[in-house]
């Protein structure tokens, strides 16, 4: 039987609407729950007890850390309607096609401060993943770009933001210091010049 499509500005029903804010939040990029980016996954099937199992293996992964990524299961119908429009959102409609779960890099501490993932982060989780074969991973969005899987794959092996910024710093100092090491020298430089011409001066006058 086929149901009559959705007429726009129709209301849905309260448990679609709680899940279609939910979904709004979950995708807007400016939202403090997707700040840390987010992992899209095709599953083969997961039952409840195999999501404990997801759940329980992600929580090992991260013990210590201030936050645990989440993952849970989405309903692909109302996720691509509550995604903004526009091309930017492209590469996840193109993900929403059968059962489909989510991973949420960033997760809020108990401190109420987001955490922001780090690429080690991503490498953790996919980590976890390749221990559950049901999950196949698709692709997902890491500091405000959408990535193919591949891409999330090499995302995963860069060096953390921290270690970029340093490195960054260093670069750009480096030149600097270069700099400085060259006006440093130019006074003995120049003085040793005046020496040099002065005695020869002095032993043209002698000759």
């Amino acid at each position: 039987m086929a149901f009559p499509p959705r007429r726009p500005g129709q209301p849905f029903p309260e448990r679609k609407a709680f899940l279609h804010q939910r979904y709004r939040d979950l995708t807007r990029a400016d939202s403090t729950t997707a700040a840390g980016g987010l992992l899209v996954l095709q599953h083969n099937n997961v039952t409840a007890a195999e999501m404990v199992t997801i759940r329980r293996d992600l929580g090992a992964a991260f013990a210590g850390a201030a936050a645990v990524p989440a993952i849970e299961i989405v309903r692909t119908g109302l996720l691509r309607a509550a995604l903004p429009r526009g091309d930017s959102y492209a590469p996840m409609r193109a993900w929403l096609c059968g059962p489909t779960c989510i991973v949420r890099l960033a997760a809020v501490a108990e401190s109420g401060q987001t955490v922001v993932a780090e690429p080690a982060d991503i490498k953790r989780v996919l980590t976890v993943l390749q221990r559950h074969r049901k999950l196949m991973l698709l692709g997902g969005r890491f500091d405000q770009h959408w990535l193919t899987a591949t891409g999330i794959r090499e995302a995963a092996e860069l060096p953390s933001i921290d270690m970029l910024r340093a490195q960054l710093v260093a670069l750009l100092e480096t030149p600097a210091q270069q700099l400085r090491a060259v006006l440093d020298r130019i006074p003995g430089d120049l003085a040793r010049t005046l020496d040099g011409h002065r005695a020869n001066l002095e032993k043209a006058e002698s000759a």
